[in-house]
């Protein structure tokens, strides 16, 4: 089986997932960064790109992973091993930069795009969704619906407050308080015959 075959994007996959399966903390952290290396070297060439989103995320996922395991296998963060630069070849606030462009600004104008061809654009925290992007048209549908729903259910509140206090009415609410346990349970085995 062809390794790269296991992965959408082997040019990085393939050493960041090297990270992961290391066990060897003298090789790990030349593992990292050649894994990083070759990840930036990808948010290089993938930031002006339009179909990035996913490879993005993929890449935020895999940053994550890399950095959790930099800090409980090596207790270091990137600039403790580094001076500064990312494998002593891209300095610290030049791949913040990248990253940032790459991963926050790119992605928002074609986030925006996807909401309002009619796509609901999840955002999340930490994996788990905090909040929706959608367009204008389908946000004043889902408030002209919520609205609509509401004026619905007060219109059968209302219709329903009137039927109970009409005479006929009362007067049935006044004889079920004042029934016996047994006439209770005579009137709901009729009923419940009468809407067989």
């Amino acid at each position: 089986m062809n390794q790269s075959n296991d992965f959408p994007y082997p040019e990085w996959q393939i050493p960041a997932q090297g990270v992961f399966l290391e066990t060897d903390p003298a090789k790990l952290h030349e593992k990292i960064q050649s894994a990083e290396i070759k990840i930036f070297e990808r948010l290089r060439q993938i930031q002006r790109s339009s179909d990035g989103y996913h490879e993005q995320n993929a890449i935020n996922r895999a940053l994550s992973l890399i950095r959790t395991i930099r800090l409980e296998r090596l207790g270091t963060q990137r600039r403790g091993k580094t001076s500064g630069r990312l494998g002593g070849i891209m300095p610290q606030n030049e791949w913040r930069a990248l990253y940032r462009h790459a991963v926050l600004e790119t992605d928002f104008g074609q986030l925006l795009e996807r909401a309002i061809k009619g796509e609901r654009v999840y955002i999340t925290r930490h994996e788990a969704p905090k909040a929706v992007l959608i367009s204008v048209d389908d946000f004043q549908a889902l408030s002209a619906y919520a609205t609509t729903k509401l004026d619905s259910l007060s219109g059968e509140f209302d219709a329903l407050l009137a039927r109970m206090q009409a005479p006929g009415a009362r007067a049935a609410m006044k004889a079920a308080f004042d029934a016996s346990p047994e006439q209770l349970g005579t009137a709901a085995v009729e009923a419940a015959g009468d809407r067989d």
